[in-house]
């Protein structure tokens, strides 16, 4: 990477050598630091202010899905080829000896010879652990493991959310879904209450299933940052005192956003204050337009 302007950068790229080699596997793999580093780069690229060359040549990238995937699998393909390096792509694992009863460890064998790096996403939570059985030792990246985690998405969550509020006020977050079984909703809760409590004035988890929505490790994550969360079943009444609400799926009905509870389909998203939506005083901003 060549900077034109070396010196607002040189501690991000001090902080980012860090990752070389290195997996991403859950939230809480990234220190502040380094999730703060990330969106230095970040805004830094997107503003024109890196030039980047191709520190990637000579590298392959494989991304291995076996589960669907649109944007998740197409950013990782995209960002690697921008960065110089091949990709291998298993875009269903239907396609894959695993259809004739070969173990994700055998493929992660297999993979270990063809790439240098590895992005998963799988239905089993422990893929991440079955996938090096046979003794791959590739860097991992998790594009999401069953319920678990989903790391890489809650990157981009919280860098839109710094972004929309620039101040760092802190802010009463309403989180829609069940956090325990959702990936997305894990991951961004774990990364922001370790990373980002600050800007956490207030959460409140909105979810149809108040006696497990939560689990331990969320519970634990909340009392090391201080954050008290309150679970809430009805938005309406709480929408207008919400200053973000963080949505896991919105799917577009005859014009009208209806929120869904499983992963996977419409729309993720934020609401940010200050703009209406059928008459509220928020607005859908969805992961088409960031």
């Amino acid at each position: 990477m060549a900077m034109r302007h070396m010196a607002p950068f040189q501690e991000a790229a001090r902080v980012l050598e860090g990752l070389r080699g290195r997996s991403l596997i859950r939230a809480a793999n990234l220190t502040s630091a380094e999730v703060h580093a990330t969106f230095s780069v970040a805004r830094a690229l997107r503003e024109g202010q890196l030039r980047m060359i191709r520190p990637l040549a000579d590298r392959i990238v494989c991304t291995a899905f076996f589960e669907p995937s649109t944007r998740t699998r197409l950013s990782f393909e995209s960002a690697a080829l921008r960065l110089g390096a091949s990709t291998l792509s298993i875009p269903d694992g239907r396609v894959t000896g695993a259809a004739k009863g070969e173990s994700l460890a055998d493929i992660g064998r297999m993979l270990q010879t063809y790439a240098d790096l590895v992005v998963l996403r799988h239905p089993d939570p422990e893929c991440l652990r079955e996938i090096r059985r046979c003794g791959m030792t590739l860097p991992l990246i998790n594009g999401g493991n069953g319920q678990q985690e989903h790391p890489t998405q809650a990157l981009s969550d919280w860098f839109t959310l710094t972004e929309a509020f620039p101040d760092e006020e802190p802010l009463h977050l309403g989180v829609v879904g069940v956090p325990s079984s959702m990936r997305t909703l894990r991951s961004f809760l774990l990364l922001g209450l370790a990373v980002f409590p600050h800007l956490i004035g207030r959460l409140t988890v909105v979810c149809e299933r108040r006696d497990n929505c939560l689990d331990a490790e969320l519970v634990g994550a909340a009392r090391a940052a201080g954050v008290a969360i309150h679970v809430r079943e009805d938005l309406t009444r709480l929408a207008p005192d919400l200053d973000v609400i963080y949505v896991n799926a919105l799917t577009n009905i005859n014009g009208r956003y209806e929120l869904k509870f499983h992963p996977g389909t419409g729309h993720r998203g934020f609401m940010p204050r200050g703009r209406g939506l059928d008459g509220s005083r928020h607005a859908f901003r969805g992961a088409c337009g960031g």
